[in-house]
C-alpha cells in the first residue's frame, strides 16, 4: 500500500529526472560545454 501522503504515481519523478535531462542537455549544447562540465558536478556534489 503506498504512502496516504504521496498521490503521485511510481512515474513521475522519473518523468520529472528525464525532463530535467532533456533540457540541461539541450542548455548545454547552445552554451557550447561538454557534458562532463554539467553532469560531474551533479553527480558528485
Amino acid at each position: 500500500m503506498a504512502v496516504e501522503g504521496s498521490q503521485r504515481p511510481w512515474w513521475f519523478w522519473p518523468v520529472v529526472l528525464f525532463v530535467f535531462c532533456f533540457v540541461l542537455g539541450i542548455i548545454a549544447v547552445l552554451a557550447g560545454v561538454g557534458g562532463g562540465v554539467l553532469y560531474v558536478p551533479l553527480v558528485s556534489g
